[in-house]
């Protein structure tokens, strides 16, 4: 009994201090062969032996069962589960965390996968292409493009051609004393003084064609009309010294101070609505064809796949096709320019006068004269002197579209008119602007017309000034940031 005794005693204190430490086990203790179980309870218990004999004893109430696991409820509450089992909310491995970089495998921009069906141009480290200079090589030197988060190319890194184009502010106009036709609008200028105007402050073109037999069909003006702003001529130059004036009809001829000054209605009547141009004309005047150019020259979608011969502003076609195909008192004249590194298109200045206004600008739209302004480029060909009507379809410069478009500004009760042959009959718009496309480095090939269609009568006329390279240009296919600006 006493063996007994100290051998439970001694078992007891080793199992107290294996609960100080980590718990005693269910499976009990092995000692001389012989094995003694005790089962422990969370709380104050009593233990026994195989034997049956009963032990009083206390366990240690910050001791944890090894076999059991308390978990704290979400609802505040505390349960006892298996170690297998947890109840509540629940935590991922990492080994079940998605990769953000890895893609999800649905269509669509942010996938890592570069979809140029969807548009997208890049998607994350996808590009199609990835030089900036490889995307544009006429526009851009070196660097990476980037990806922003639309899936478009981000061009904060590529370094851009600087633009050799003459800046405006350093532009020498050399008409003040000169009646030349180019030299009227800027350009040639080096035919003055070639020690004086160079590269950095003129323009320079080659293959001047002008086909006019009619000498009175353009003038070169330091003024065009009577009516004044203050001190100055409200038909003045826009650069320079002078600007020209072409038309359909026949102008007076140009007084010693370089004033035009026509008979008041002359522009209908009075024998100067016709000159001894080409009249009965069955097509247009040189690369000029009104022959839609878009889609390849199938024609419906202008301005978009330019075939490189016919109209990709489809807006020629339809106008030529109203009435009879003749055109009369024909003045045309082309040029060559070639243009300067990192420059992407050109400006000029024009005013539109017309004895047709208002009478003929919406009752009968096949009497309208033509102009049209042709360009020849790589990045664009076709008419660039187009304007949109109400519903965004491109027009043709004719009194009706500008009419329709709120540019006709003056009337013939105007005194702007006064003294232009337009007064009293016609109207006109003030200066305003056509900008055109253009790819650095090629030649390009612009020509200008304006004539009679149908009838022989009754005067258009167009003034031209302060030609210049625009350094932005514009793009074609954003067709409201090219031709006929305000």
């Amino acid at each position: 009994m006493f063996q007994t005794y100290f051998e439970f005693s001694s078992r007891r204190l080793l199992c107290v201090a294996c609960l100080l430490m980590v718990g005693c086990s269910s499976g009990g203790d092995e000692t001389d062969g012989s094995t003694t179980s005790v089962t422990t309870a969370t709380t104050t218990g009593t233990p026994t032996t195989e034997s049956g004999e009963t032990v009083e004893t206390t366990a240690d109430p910050t001791t944890e069962d090894p076999t059991t696991t308390t978990t704290e409820d979400p609802t505040g509450s505390e349960s006892d589960s298996d170690s297998t089992t947890t109840d509540g909310p629940t935590t991922t491995t990492e080994s079940e965390t998605e990769d953000p970089t890895t893609t999800t495998g649905e269509p669509g921009c942010g996938n890592g996968v570069l979809e140029e069906d969807l548009g997208e141009l890049c998607d994350g480290d996808e590009f199609a292409v990835y030089k900036c200079k490889d995307l544009d090589p006429q526009k851009y030197s070196s660097g990476d493009l980037k990806c922003t988060i639309l899936c478009k190319y981000d061009y904060t890194d590529c370094e851009q051609i600087p633009c050799l184009a003459p800046d405006p502010a350093d532009h020498l106009p050399c008409d003040d004393d000169s009646d030349e036709f180019l030299h009227a609008i800027g350009i040639n200028c080096f035919e003055v003084d070639p020690q004086l105007y160079n590269a950095e402050n003129s323009l320079y073109a080659s293959n001047f064609v002008l086909l006019s037999p009619d000498e009175t069909a353009w003038r070169v003006v330091k003024q065009f009309g009577t009516h004044y702003e203050g001190n100055v001529p409200f038909w003045s130059p826009t650069e320079g010294d002078r600007f020209l004036l072409v038309s359909n009809g026949s102008f007076p001829a140009v007084d010693l101070n370089g004033r035009l000054t026509a008979p008041q209605g002359s522009a209908q009547s009075g024998g100067n609505t016709n000159n001894d141009n080409p009249s009965n004309v069955m097509v247009l005047p040189g690369d000029m064809t009104p022959q839609q150019g878009s889609n390849n020259g199938d024609g419906g979608t202008p301005f978009m796949d330019c075939d490189g011969m016919g109209d990709c502003s489809d807006t020629l076609d339809a106008q030529w096709n109203l009435g009879a195909k003749v055109a009369h008192d024909v003045i045309y004249f082309e040029f060559t320019m070639k243009v300067p590194d990192g420059t992407f298109g050109y400006e000029f200045d024009f005013a539109f006068f017309s004895a047709e206004y208002p009478e003929f600008a919406s009752e009968d739209a096949s009497y309208n004269d033509f102009t049209v302004v042709w360009s020849v480029s790589e990045s664009y060909t076709g008419n660039v002197a187009f304007l949109f009507d109400e519903d965004d379809n491109a027009q043709p410069l004719t009194v009706t579209a500008l009419a329709s478009n709120g540019l006709i500004e003056f009337g013939p009760n105007d005194p702007q008119l006064n003294g232009t042959g337009y007064d009293a009959v016609g109207g006109s718009t003030n200066w305003i602007g056509v900008l055109g496309s253009a790819v650095p480095k090629e030649n390009i090939t612009l020509s200008f017309t304006v004539f009679d269609k149908v009838d022989a009568e009754i005067n258009t006329a167009l003034a031209l000034d302060n030609f210049r390279w625009s350094c932005g240009g514009c793009d074609i296919s954003q067709v409201d940031s090219c031709g006929v600006v305000e």
